[in-house]
């Protein structure tokens, strides 16, 4: 048996009668495991009640009254962001972002719903297994291995290990093989688990491939912590190597992250809600920067309607100018609205790249990242059905206002209303999140790196390997 293979058999055997272990393994499995299967029965909840809502929501659209078409654009539907069934693992920005968009005429409103507006979310320490992964498995992985190298040479096993021929590179090899098989195997369990209640959510065929990925990543994540961890206790004593790795531990997994957001918001400040409202009104009133004033436009407008249809008055058009004009309106607000969300959308995207960047500081900032965008919980996931709602809203209200203007005239408006039939043409809202390569590409820094941590950690593994003092 080659002799990293016996070193691993017996790092492996040895924690697995070791009572330490199975404490440690078995408290932060359960922990996973109720994270779990909490996130899940809160992913079963929302998406039941997301789909009640939406059904309720389109059967109160269908079954309203004749009324003025305009009338009903002002009277709206409301577009429930799916449920990704991968949120039960990582619930991302979802928790803070909202999920709920009410489109209606002239106004694009901010999405609601979001579980943090009733205190349903925690800042500190979320509570899913992603969280649990990005921080609670440094520390469990530190804990365990920390004296893996360290406390054999203080007690002397070192010496004789080399004696009977263990080089240092068969040793190491043998102890990140045989912790790394320890941990995997006490928390198979919660994994498992995890993709069984996956499967049991709608969606779970279009997520399974990102789940394998999620797994895959979080493995990296914990071996490439290990790998650190007996870099430290190979180079360092016992005590040295617990306390730099626990110091390791803090700053990345909980000064990083908060200091990186704290800047971010600084260095890429957003607007307050009243100045943004306030920057709005001004652009519809006056154009944005000032530019194509609504008065001058509409009247421009009204100015080429009269001359496509030949006629001195609108009352003489064979159709109802208020309907295209309401558009013209509503193409005119579109326009604002979309400079200034661009705007929202832009700060956002460049705050969530300088937290990215400081992954170069915290490796469970890129793989946080990652989590996120597997999940379909990052921002720009939130972007994404924020942008798609909003096309959606587009043609709702055009096809609305168009009805108005071709179906009726001046003279027969106040008697025109639409029914039944048109509100059940009008195709209800469906989102599909981005593609899997999408969602990578967009996370291409993080996931660069995630593999120069994993290459430092192999670096330091080996550095660490080759100061090993042989004892032969």
């Amino acid at each position: 048996m080659p002799m990293w293979l016996a070193v691993a058999r017996h790092e492996f055997q040895g924690l697995l009668r070791d009572h330490r272990f199975w404490w440690s393994c078995g408290a932060v499995g359960l922990l996973l495991l109720a994270a779990t299967v909490a996130g899940w029965q809160q992913a079963r909840v929302a998406h039941r009640e997301r789909a009640a809502a939406n059904a309720l929501a389109r059967e109160h659209w269908v079954t309203q009254p004749p009324k003025n078409p305009h009338s009903a654009a002002h009277y709206g539907v409301y577009a429930f962001k799916p449920q990704t069934a991968l949120a039960f693992v990582d619930a991302g920005v979802d928790d803070y972002a909202g999920v709920v968009a009410y489109l209606e005429a002239h106004r694009r409103n901010d999405l609601t719903g979001a579980a943090a507006q009733d205190g349903r979310a925690q800042r500190w320490l979320p509570l899913t297994a992603a969280g649990l992964l990005q921080r609670v498995l440094p520390l469990l992985i530190i804990v365990l291995a920390f004296d893996a190298v360290a406390g054999e040479r203080e007690s002397g096993t070192l010496r004789l290990a080399a004696s009977l021929g263990a080089r240092p590179g068969a040793l190491i090899a043998g102890k990140l093989l045989g912790i790394g098989g320890a941990l995997g195997l006490a928390l198979l369990p919660a994994g498992l688990a995890g993709g069984a209640l996956l499967w049991t959510l709608d969606g779970a065929p279009w997520e399974a491939g990102r789940f394998a990925l999620m797994a895959a990543g979080y493995t990296l994540y914990g071996l490439m912590f290990l790998a650190l961890t007996l870099a430290a206790s190979a180079r360092w004593s016992s005590r040295v190597a617990l306390l730099s790795m626990l110091g390791f531990w803090a700053v990345s997994g909980f000064v990083v992250p908060r200091v990186a957001s704290d800047l971010a918001a600084r260095w890429v400040p957003t607007p307050s809600r009243p100045a943004f409202e306030s920057a709005v009104a001004r652009d519809l009133r006056e154009g944005i920067d000032g530019h194509d004033p609504p008065a001058e436009r509409l009247k421009a407008f009204e100015a080429r309607l009269l001359a496509q249809y030949n006629a001195k008055r609108l009352e003489d058009l064979p159709i109802n100018p208020y309907g295209l004009l309401m558009q013209e309106s509503e193409e005119h607000s579109n326009r604002v609205y979309e400079h200034h969300y661009g705007r929202i959308w832009s700060a956002f995207e460049r705050q969530a790249r300088l937290r990215e960047i400081a992954a170069v500081a915290s490796p469970g900032l890129a793989i946080g990242n990652l989590s996120m965008a597997l999940a379909g919980t990052d921002v720009v996931h939130h972007i994404a059905f924020a942008e798609a709602a909003e096309q959606y809203r587009h043609p709702f209200i055009k096809t609305l206002n168009e009805d108005w203007a071709y179906r009726s005239t001046l003279a027969t408006d106040e008697a025109y209303t639409a029914d039944a039939g048109l509100w059940t043409a009008m195709p209800p809202f469906t989102y599909r999140p981005p593609a899997l390569g999408e969602a990578l590409r967009r996370q291409w820094l993080s996931l660069a790196l995630f593999g120069v941590w994993c290459g430092i950690a192999c670096a330091a593994l080996s550095w660490a390997t080759r100061r090993l003092v042989r004892l032969e």
